[in-house]
């Protein structure tokens, strides 16, 4: 349940980013033909240069990837109690 809330709210800060970007480049006069931003500073702004596509550096990757816990039914109920009082 917990991940619908994060879905949404990322979603929801894209949505924003999309709409600063194209307020900003209507402000500035783009056509939205398809042609490239012709303001540099603009641009870079909008799309900052990579040095690599890794966010992490390689030792971290263990701890971002999916993770399976196996738990008994004691714990199970526990989580579920914890879950229903901090959606309250």
């Amino acid at each position: 349940m917990y991940y619908l809330y994060v879905r949404t709210a990322i979603s929801h800060s894209i949505r924003e980013q999309l709409h600063l970007y194209a307020k900003s480049l209507l402000l500035i006069g783009h056509t939205f033909d398809g042609s490239p931003i012709i303001d540099d500073e603009l641009r870079d702004a909008f799309l900052p240069s990579l040095d690599n596509g890794y966010r992490i550096k390689k030792k971290g990757w263990e701890m971002m990837g999916p993770s399976l816990m196996t738990l008994r039914q004691g714990e199970v109920d526990r989580l579920e109690r914890e879950m229903d009082r901090d959606a309250r």
